[in-house]
């Protein structure tokens, strides 16, 4: 019998984009259009049983930068994965229309991935994207600031008459090859040199073609209300609809300004006038370090901000200005609040990429310099924007926001793989987990909005009023648990499918750690719970999800006896290297309860190799045989030993660091606590690896991780209640570091976190706190990982990454 149709997806619970209420049926696919809704009675080639599963259109990325990130790799992992089959591009800034100029700009200033620019206009470029092989389908909007640049460049100035005329035809060429509308960024050199009466002018034409304006806007903070006006202006003079841009409220002392935004919105709509919004659900954005200089200093392009930078004067102006709030221009650097809160994540010069996830701050104490002048001095060395990752927004707003019935999404972000290219630089953890965020929280878990509304929101007819020639929508779906939306739910092929074919995965973590976990379930599907004590020790712990590391040599291992009361056993490594070495006492995990000096044997290892650094790997007593404060109290008597006896091991004394991973790492961040307390052993730094730092489990990431993915909030109450079954005691600095009352005076520390643990949130806010006491401290957060990353850093290279990344910390802190 010959298949009707290509796809059919029985049995799901389908929520059709229309805001109604969901209802079970089928849905048959046809290419990459959906032919039928309801009971389909004929067969397809392909059949797919969405039973237990909602089925719903693919979503639209309505603020993607996946531009290049789809030229080097047409997959579109990060974003298939999460069930977005449409990429909308245009933040201002859009692949065409170029000139001569442009295309030799362009080229210069690419970083990791290299590409010919081959193509003039927009329509072209798209084409020559899509050629490449992509899986979502793409569309744009034309850049304001591409249309100025092609016709005035970098300059400061309005249009004249005849220039203006000449934009207008750019916009119109565009919008009749397909353009969604015009998209502006007004925060940015030379967006920002436009004004309202030319936003107008270019607007008037995309809305001719039936097109909208959307804006990245003026501001986002202290001038929030009054860019909000502009939009509103914009739109009701040009005649168009208008959407802002990831709406947010930048800096504290802005975050009481939410309401006024909606009222204002809310009045717009009322009078007949399309406002929406876009937003992306995370508190901290992303842009480039060099967007927390004045406007000024960008005019001409980056050839000659450089050139300021280098001229002392100038230095100096900006550095003024940098320090206070900017009274015609938004000022990231005084929004962050503090230099702690601008993280740098990309750079195009080899020699700047150890310092990725580094904050301002701690790159400006290490040179001895102020933030802001560190601030330039990297621009400068790096000849580029160089990426930050800033943190100035409410979580509190952004659960309004996501209510909000003229609400979409958007990640601001490429989609990219943790593979190749990518490793290069550290992604906003918005590139793996945007629409997985908002279905996984604040749908499920907070209960902000209905399901059947966040998916009405995200389809392309509340964005363009008609099909685009060359860019138009084409319907995608997927499919995810709404029980478990980070857990992974996919039918039929793994391979990224094209849009519109499949059921894709809703999820941030990485698909291979999934596939890991899911073989090591079928070996073992007893949840630690459900173990005995010798049962778990037997087993290794929580999972057993993916070959061990394999042990690298060293040139001495040799296992000692430390004469602490109890003695207890420690196994030195040494790498090849100078003596005496600096040494890391390090304790490994286990909830206190499971591990052994043997089982952290390849890490040790690999650790020691990657930090040049004599490792010391303490056998602590663990519970339930003794419980808390015994590790505790073993872990301190033997980085006490080590010092009194650094002479015997062959290690410096000076150059001590403490070191663990997961308990290990409260083990570790107790034992500074301790040193500290007795005012010895000197302690120079501190690894904190996936640490536990308190035992509070209503954090948000119990909440949304603590299932499936691997370490459970189950197998952590498990530990918890074998290792320090009073809850008073847990209270105690020595057992929950967090609850310290002061952290001042502790040595500097990297602590390291994994995007789908349950302790994630603990381990961000322990160095949180470290920062705010004065420690010098580097926040490192592996976006798509799950607690045990590191063991598997033989199927994992981001595994394999974090090892290196914490040697060089540790070189770096003991050199």
């Amino acid at each position: 019998m010959r298949a009707a149709h290509d796809v059919v997806i029985r049995g799901g619970t389908i929520y059709d984009g229309t805001g109604g209420a969901p209802f079970a049926g089928d849905v048959a696919i046809d290419g990459d259009r959906i032919a039928e809704i309801g009971k389909v009675g004929a067969r397809a080639r392909t059949e797919i049983d969405a039973g237990g599963l909602a089925v719903a259109p693919g979503f639209i990325n309505m603020l993607s930068w996946a531009t290049t990130s789809l030229i080097a790799d047409g997959r579109s992992q990060s974003d298939i994965r999460q069930g977005v089959t449409c990429e909308v591009f245009g933040e201002g800034w859009s692949l065409g229309p170029v000139n001569e100029t442009m295309r030799r700009e362009q080229t210069e200033q690419q970083g990791d991935i290299k590409y010919d620019i081959t193509w003039t206009t927009l329509a072209e470029a798209l084409d020559t994207v899509a050629a490449g092989g992509i899986s979502p389908n793409i569309a744009s909007f034309v850049g304001a600031a591409s249309i100025r640049i092609h016709e005035l460049g970098h300059d400061d100035r309005r249009p004249t008459p005849d220039e203006l005329g000449r934009m207008r035809a750019l916009v119109d060429a565009a919008m009749r090859d397909g353009a969604l509308g015009l998209g502006s960024a007004l925060i940015y050199s030379p967006a920002t040199y436009a004004d309202t009466e030319e936003l107008v002018a270019l607007a008037e034409i995309a809305g001719r073609h039936g097109g909208m304006y959307i804006s990245h806007m003026r501001s986002e903070g202290n001038r929030l209300l009054e860019a909000v006006d502009e939009v509103i202006e914009i739109a009701r003079r040009a005649r168009l609809p208008a959407e802002i841009y990831h709406l947010k409220q930048a800096g504290r002392s802005n975050w009481d300004k939410l309401d006024a935004v909606i009222d204002r919105v809310t009045r717009a709509r009322a009078g007949g006038l399309a406002i929406t919004a876009d937003m992306y659900p995370y508190e901290a954005g992303a842009t480039g370090l060099s967007s927390c200089f004045p406007p000024w200093a960008h005019e001409g392009g980056l050839s000659a901000t450089l050139a300021r930078l280098r001229d002392d004067g100038q230095r100096a102006r900006i550095r003024g200005e940098m320090a206070r709030p900017g009274r015609d221009w938004e000022n990231l650097y005084e929004a962050a609040g503090t230099p702690e809160g601008i993280v740098l994540v990309s750079f195009k010069n080899a020699r700047l990429k150890p310092l990725t996830g580094r904050t301002l701050g701690q790159i400006a104490a290490e040179r001895g310099t102020d933030p802001r002048d560190a601030a330039m001095d990297l621009v400068l060395e790096d000849e580029s924007r160089v990426g930050m990752v800033i943190f100035m927004a409410s979580a509190e707003n952004l659960r309004r926001e996501v209510a909000l019935p003229w609400m979409s999404f958007g990640s601001d972000a490429g989609s990219i793989a943790p593979e190749g290219v990518f490793l290069l630089s550290q992604p906003h953890p918005r590139t793996y987990g945007t629409f997985a965020r908002v279905l996984g929280r604040f749908v499920r878990e907070e209960r902000a909005a209905p399901l059947e509304d966040v998916v009405r929101r995200s389809m392309p007819n509340r964005t363009a009023t008609r099909p685009a020639s060359r860019m138009s929508w084409s319907t995608g779906c997927t499919s995810y648990e709404t029980a478990n939306i980070r857990a992974l739910a996919r039918v039929g092929s793994s391979s990224a499918p094209r849009a519109g074919t499949a059921n894709l995965a809703l999820m941030p973590v990485d698909p291979k750690i999934a596939d890991l976990l899911a073989e090591a379930e079928k070996i073992d599907p007893r949840p630690l719970e459900a173990l005995s004590v010798a049962e778990a020790r037997a087993r290794g712990g929580s999972v057993n999800a993916a070959p061990a590391l394999a042990p690298e040599p060293v040139s001495e291992v040799r296992d000692v006896i430390a004469d602490t009361r109890p003695p207890l056993p420690v196994r030195l490594y040494r790498p090849l290297s100078a003596k005496p070495l600096p040494l890391l006492v390090y304790f490994h995990g286990g909830g206190w309860v499971v591990g052994s000096v043997a089982i952290s044997d390849p890490f040790c290892r690999a650790l020691a190799n990657a930090s040049g650094c004599a490792v010391l790997s303490v056998e602590y007593r663990l519970a339930p045989e003794d419980r808390y404060p015994a590790a505790a109290d073993d872990a301190y008597a033997s980085t006490r030993w080590a010092a009194e006896h650094a002479s015997d091991l062959d290690v410096d004394p000076s150059r001590i660091a403490v070191g663990g991973s997961s308990a290990g790492g409260n083990l570790a961040a107790v034992v500074t606590l301790m040193a500290r307390e007795h005012r010895a052993p000197p302690i120079a730094f501190q690894l904190l690896h996936v640490p536990v730092t308190d035992h509070d489990f209503g954090t948000p990431s119990y909440r949304t991780n603590g299932t499936g993915f691997g370490l459970t909030l189950a197998g952590m109450t498990w530990f918890w209640d074998h290792y320090a079954p009073d809850p008073k005691l847990r209270d105690e600095p020595y057992a929950s570091p967090l609850r310290a009352t002061d952290l001042s005076g502790l040595p500097p520390a990297h602590v390291v976190t994994a995007e789908c643990d349950p302790l994630r949130d603990e381990g961000k806010a322990y160095a949180a706190r470290l920062l705010q006491a004065g420690v010098p401290t580097r926040y490192v957060e592996y976006p798509g990982m799950v607690h045990g990353f590191t063991s598997m850093a033989m199927s994992i290279p981001t595994g394999r990454s974090a090892i290196d990344d914490m040697g060089a910390a540790l070189r770096r802190a003991l050199a």
